[in-house]
């Protein structure tokens, strides 16, 4: 068995709770779940029947061809919690009617994309863990270990409302001094973007990276851009109380008489905050776009995520 370890800092606040549903803590479960999660999402030019192989081999896996893991992890963390309030910033969102096309409404940026989390504890930016690795022979460390675990920093985070920039972090330093970790957002996208669009989350020649065109002193203030730039952008794309397009953008939408607008279905945008080796932060939002589960919809959904790409690129830079 090989051992590498990573230290990582956690950019923004991390809602990630312990065995007892409520305590904030990080666990090894958590973290392998969402490597295993966006490691399928950086190899989708592979069939499904190869991936769950290969998945399987080194993640480990159950059923029929059940098998141990060739890589375990643990973590040991310096991590500060917290029940502070989240930064409070109001922003001016669209609101659109057919009287009123340049109607607004007030919305709490920080709070509107934690909702449903935001009055938990959490563990506060700043914070510091160290995730170890143990795996052998067969485990490739660039391809198995550096690649999904660099995804999902930059992208991913960990916990409740990851996809809309909470739970971010950065790989400070590795016991290997051969890594290499000096690997970019965009150096990771101009590889994996390429291929067909697949029936769940995965890079594609169809992804788009947008980010925010200079860097900010801190991760509010980067958040503070990407956030807005999706909430302004997903509620001006139709008049209030239309979901027709706003539902391809993330549901459920309960206030909508469809029935598959209130069912729970898999955002396509990441929002991400990194922070550089300068100290400054940047933000990101990646569009991971997938075949939607309900059939008739495709040229709606091209329409909506098209528009919302189109929206993006008023506030963000389109780079990818």
């Amino acid at each position: 068995m090989h051992t590498i370890t990573f230290t990582c800092e956690i950019i923004t606040p991390m809602f990630l709770a312990g065995a007892d549903g409520s305590t904030p803590e990080l666990r090894p479960p958590s973290i392998k779940g969402a490597l295993r999660y966006w490691w399928r999402a950086i190899h989708g030019d592979m069939s499904i029947s190869d991936l769950r192989k290969a998945e399987t081999e080194i993640f480990g896996g159950g059923g029929e061809e059940a098998r141990r893991s060739r890589t375990s992890l643990s973590i040991k963390s310096l991590q500060r919690i917290t029940k502070d309030k989240l930064p409070e910033k109001r922003i001016d969102a669209p609101s659109p009617t057919e009287d009123n096309p340049d109607r607004t409404i007030r919305a709490d940026l920080f709070r509107y994309l934690a909702y449903g989390a935001h009055d938990r504890e959490y563990i506060d930016s700043g914070s510091t863990f160290d995730l170890t690795f143990r795996f052998t022979n067969l485990v490739s460390i660039d391809d198995d270990i550096l690649m999904p675990l660099k995804v999902l920093s930059f992208f991913g985070g960990l916990g409740a409302k990851s996809r809309n920039g909470y739970g971010c972090f950065r790989i400070l330093s590795c016991s290997d001094k051969s890594v290499d970790l000096s690997i970019t957002p965009i150096d990771i996208c101009k590889e994996k973007f390429r291929g067909s669009i697949c029936s769940y989350t995965t890079f594609s020649a169809n992804s788009k990276l947008f980010m925010t065109s200079h860097e900010q002193r801190d991760w509010v203030g980067a958040f503070e851009r990407v956030g807005t730039a999706f909430i302004k952008g997903r509620r001006s794309m139709e008049n209030a109380h239309q979901f027709a397009k706003r539902a391809f953008i993330s549901t459920p939408i309960n206030q909508s008489n469809v029935e598959w607008h209130r069912e729970r279905h898999a955002k396509q945008y990441f929002i991400g905050v990194t922070k550089g080796d300068s100290g400054k932060y940047s933000g990101w939002i990646m569009f991971l776009p997938y075949q939607h589960h309900h059939s008739g919809v495709k040229n709606e959904y091209c329409t909506a995520t098209s528009l919302m790409n189109e929206k993006l690129k008023t506030y963000l830079q389109e780079v990818l």
